[in-house]
């Protein structure tokens, strides 16, 4: 029975079938998209609201960037003025003090960045060594 079907009428068949799948899944998810299309304002795509809120959230990574600098240089004179003769404690307290408020620290890059930037300098700064532990158990509870 298959070798009586040949190609042609295998993709005669397979056309509509597909058309009126695809004609289904439009209507059935893509409703709001086919209206606001035919209507004759334009209105607001998921593409446009997508858009925007790229932009949106490429503003505010902006201005975590941003701050990022700001916060790498604040630690770097936290750690100089500490000198060789720092005090883990009090140390540890002035780069939390400092780092209240940053919105980085919940950033999946930035956080690593920050702890690996801080055990680095403090060692060869300061003469003092913190663990990946300390440094994050001292953020849990600080302000955000």
């Amino acid at each position: 029975m298959i070798s009586n079907i040949s190609w042609g009428l295998y993709f005669t068949a397979l056309g509509p079938i597909l058309f009126l799948y695809y004609t289904v899944v439009l209507l059935l998810f893509f409703r709001n998209e086919l209206q606001s299309l035919f209507e004759s304002k334009p209105s607001r795509t998921r593409a446009t609201q997508a858009a925007e809120l790229k932009v949106h959230s490429n503003a505010s990574e902006g201005s975590v960037i941003d701050g990022m600098e700001t916060v790498v240089k604040d630690l770097r004179q936290i750690l100089h003025n500490a000198g060789k003769d720092a005090d883990k404690q009090e140390l540890l307290q002035q780069l939390n003090s400092r780092l209240a408020g940053y919105n980085g620290l919940r950033h999946p890059v930035f956080q690593p960045a920050i702890i690996t930037y801080l055990i680095n300098n403090a060692e060869s700064v300061c003469g003092v060594s913190f663990s990946e532990q300390e440094l994050v158990r001292g953020w849990e509870n600080l302000p955000r």
